[in-house]
């Protein structure tokens, strides 16, 4: 809520329906969205290679 003057005194957050799936969290929006309408130059994008890739032999060495 950057957008407003002052913080609002209360918030709320209503569930009609439970997700069927176990666990998880309810986005508060759509993050596909968000991410198509971000700026190139805040985009930021990180790559992580295979756990098994064997890279590294040693995890102090990371």
């Amino acid at each position: 809520m950057s957008f407003l003057p002052a913080p609002p005194r209360f918030l709320f957050f209503c569930c009609l329906e439970a997700p069927t799936s176990v666990g998880g969290e309810t986005s508060l929006c759509d993050f596909r969205k968000v991410y198509q309408q971000l700026d190139p130059a805040v985009l930021y994008s990180r790559y992580y290679t295979p756990v098994k890739s064997g890279l590294f032999s040693d995890p102090t060495m990371m």
